[in-house]
C-alpha cells in the first residue's frame, strides 16, 4: 500500500509540475494578456480597497457620532442632576449621575475605537494611493517586470492587503535606500 501511496503521490507532482511548466510557458509566450490579467486584477484591487476604505470612514463617521452624542448626554445629565436636586429628588439626581459614571467609562472605549478606525482609514488610503500609482505605472509600461506578476498566493481581499502591505513597505526601503545614497528618486 505504501508504494501504491508513493506512486500516486509521484503521479501527481509530475501532473502538477507539468501543469505549472505549462502555465509559465503560456505566461511567457503571452506577455501581453499577461499585463492585461495584472491590470484587471489591479483594478478589481482598487475597487476593493475602496470599498473597504469607504467602511471605515463610515465606521469612523459613526463612531464619531457616538462620541459626540455621549458628550452631549454627559453634559444634559448635569444639568438634570442639578434639577433633581433643586426639587429634592435624590433618588433621580442619583440615577443621572449613574449614568454619567457609565458614560465615563464608554468614552475611552470609543476614543480608542477612533483612533484605531483613524489609522485604518490612512493605511488603506495609502495603500489605495500606492496601489493606484502601481496600476498607473503598469498602463504606461511596455513590458511587465517580473515584479508585476500575479502572485501565485490566495486571492482573499486579506491576503491580497497584506501583500499590498508588503509592495508599499518595499517601495518605502527602497526610497529610503536611494535618499541615503544620495539619489533623487529610485
Amino acid at each position: 500500500m505504501s508504494e501504491t501511496e508513493s506512486l500516486k503521490d509521484r503521479l501527481a507532482r509530475v501532473a502538477a509540475g507539468s501543469v505549472h511548466a505549462l502555465l509559465d510557458a503560456l505566461e511567457s509566450h503571452a506577455p501581453d494578456a499577461m499585463k492585461a490579467q495584472v491590470l484587471r486584477e489591479a483594478a478589481q484591487a482598487v475597487d476593493e480597497l475602496r470599498h473597504a476604505l469607504g467602511r471605515a470612514t463610515a465606521q469612523r463617521h459613526d463612531a464619531q457620532q457616538r462620541h459626540a452624542n455621549l458628550n452631549r448626554e454627559h453634559e444634559a445629565l448635569t444639568t438634570q442632576a442639578e434639577l433633581a436636586l433643586s426639587e429634592q429628588r435624590d433618588d433621580l439626581a442619583r440615577a443621572a449621575l449613574a449614568r454619567q459614571i457609565d458614560i465615563e467609562a464608554e468614552l475611552p472605549l470609543v476614543e480608542s475605537q477612533l483612533a484605531s478606525l483613524t489609522r485604518q482609514e490612512r493605511e488603506l488610503s495609502g495603500m489605495l494611493n500606492a496601489l493606484m500609482q502601481r496600476q498607473r505605472e503598469l498602463q504606461t509600461s511596455a513590458v511587465m517586470p517580473p515584479a508585476a506578476m500575479p502572485s501565485k498566493t490566495s486571492s482573499s481581499p486579506e491576503a491580497q492587503l497584506q501583500e499590498l502591505k508588503a509592495l508599499m513597505r518595499e517601495q518605502q526601503l527602497a526610497e529610503r535606500l536611494a535618499r541615503l545614497k544620495g539619489d533623487p528618486q529610485p
